[in-house]
């Protein structure tokens, strides 16, 4: 990526309940959720299975 603006945030978890769990945490909802996600102008989410 070649744009300052942009950044990736890559995640990679056992399975899906361990992702659900981790949205579930307190630190999600605080930093995530609250402090993070306002300051996007955009935000994508993809999920890949491998």
């Amino acid at each position: 990526m070649d744009d300052r603006h942009r950044f990736l945030l890559l995640e990679k978890y056992v399975d899906r309940a361990a992702f659900k769990a981790h949205q579930a945490t307190k630190h999600f909802t605080d930093v995530g959720v609250n402090q993070i996600r306002p300051l996007l102008d955009d935000r994508s989410v993809e999920i890949v299975d491998t």
